[in-house]
């Protein structure tokens, strides 16, 4: 489905007279095609009148154990434990924690 030229599309973030602060919206591209994209703007607005703005989130310790343990084929039982014993300081986690700290 696509939004022609000109269509209204609200949300109800939008909308929301109690909501605080204001909704943010983005636009996200495919890895694999987002350079047509860039070309496509410069080539008609030229090089000088654009700015490419990325956003990076810092991975939660959790996530990172989790996805970690996912690549390495480690079991979602086995990397929720291992999660689990991670704070927010990654690094005094594994250090104190003799589970974690294990070269196996």
């Amino acid at each position: 489905m696509s939004i022609r030229y000109g269509s209204i599309l609200l949300f109800e973030r939008f909308l929301n007279p109690e909501r605080i602060s204001m909704p943010d919206a983005d636009i996200d591209f495919a890895d694999k095609t987002r350079y047509k994209i860039i070309n496509y703007v410069i080539e008609k607005y030229g090089r000088e009148s654009g700015v490419s703005d990325h956003q990076l989130w810092p991975y939660e310790p959790k996530m990172v154990v989790r996805d970690v343990a996912r690549v390495m084929g480690i079991s979602v039982a086995e990397a929720s434990k291992l999660a689990g014993l991670v704070d927010k300081d990654i690094e005094s986690s594994i250090s104190g924690n003799g589970e974690l700290s294990q070269n196996d």
